[in-house]
């Protein structure tokens, strides 16, 4: 995805799913039948990431005019689909049980701003982080928007924000870790190997200050990052 959400694609799109919701009306068994997995899921998914699209691209514009602020979103790519949970032995999968909807895009951003030379850097930096905040949380905005059939009962996804929203709300304890004080913090944490050194390959990164965030056992994860890299001003929260 690059650029914007054709009109025309979404007004297909559209068409095919009230298509598919026609035909699982009639309770006709033989019409259902011959409806495809793409049919029943794949319009469902490809609509999801659509929306996520055009909510993100919408929004992070209507925050650069507010922030003197240009946005355009140079390739947006990732996957939203179903994801069974595997359980592990020794790395080996010994089962597979129900899992859920999982949403991670992925988004390269070409921003620019039209703040005065002495601001610009860090409007840009603070810019940034707030479409980072944003595209983290239409990751469980959009599910729940896609999968709530019941106002009363609306479905709960989760994505990082969410996480750390719900960790501060319950007390948990949130680490803020620089690479001054990650000598200290980082052995407060412990976590499996690999996210481990993803903590410290964010704080490697730069000689100035990155920012990375972990929570503990939360409802639906167990730990949430985002980190910032000044030297590249890029952002990630997963």
């Amino acid at each position: 995805m690059g650029g914007s959400v054709s009109p025309q694609i979404l007004t297909d799109l559209q068409a095919k799913v009230t298509e598919t919701k026609t035909t699982l009306e009639t309770n006709d068994a033989s019409l259902i039948s011959s409806l495809t997995r793409e049919d029943l899921l794949g319009d469902l998914f490809y609509s999801g990431t659509l929306g996520y699209y055009a909510q993100y691209i919408a929004l992070a514009r209507l925050m650069g005019q507010q922030k003197n602020a240009q946005h355009y979103l140079a390739a947006g790519y990732g996957t939203f689909d179903y994801e069974s949970k595997v359980d592990y032995f020794f790395g080996i999968p010994r089962a597979i049980t129900i899992g859920g909807a999982v949403m991670n895009i992925p988004i390269l951003n070409i921003t620019a701003t039209d703040s005065p030379p002495a601001t610009a850097v860090e409007d840009k930096k603070n810019y940034l982080l707030q479409i980072g905040i944003l595209s983290s949380a239409l990751e469980h905005a959009v599910p729940e928007q896609l999968f709530t059939t019941d106002p009363t009962n609306p479905a709960d996804a989760i994505s990082t924000v969410k996480a750390l929203s719900k960790a501060n709300a319950q007390g948990q304890r949130i680490y803020h870790i620089t690479q001054a004080n990650q000598s200290t913090a980082l052995t407060n944490i412990n976590h499996d190997q690999n996210t481990m050194a993803e903590i410290q390959n964010a704080l490697n990164v730069d000689e100035r200050s990155d920012y990375a965030y972990r929570c503990g056992q939360c409802a639906w994860m167990e730990w949430g990052i985002s980190s910032l890299i000044h030297r590249w001003e890029v952002g990630l929260i997963k």
